[in-house]
């Protein structure tokens, strides 16, 4: 079976002014804007719309878990806040999720180190 669905679709390609032949891999789906011609092509397949659709429902909760915490610990609102503090706060958080990353990765080589050593 032919991973590529037929017949080709003509994608316009604005630098060039030029139509191509496009073939979508099976599955896929095309978002148009509604106004004649398809712009953007969009293409997942269904095991890629269910893998976004679970990450999608897994970041509601976090977020919603995380920003009523914040809320709870700091008080007033986040909105009100200058310029200047939420890119201070975004920056502690940025520097706290790369320590968290390199430990992560260090855990893991040490981890995969007792492994193939045995």
């Amino acid at each position: 079976m032919c991973w590529l669905q037929e017949p080709p679709i003509k994608v316009y390609h604005n630098s060039s002014g030029n139509y191509y032949d496009f073939y979508l891999p099976h599955g896929t789906k095309i978002l148009s804007f509604g106004d004649g011609e398809d712009k953007i092509l969009y293409f997942m397949t269904n095991k890629q719309e269910k893998h976004l659709k679970q990450i999608k429902k897994n970041f509601e909760k976090l977020v919603d878990t995380k920003y009523r915490k914040g809320q709870k610990e700091h008080g007033g609102n986040l909105f009100d806040l200058y310029n200047i503090q939420l890119v201070d706060a975004a920056l502690d958080e940025a520097i706290d999720q790369v320590v968290y990353l390199m430990t992560l990765k260090q855990n893991m080589e040490a981890k995969m180190k007792v492994n193939t050593s045995r």
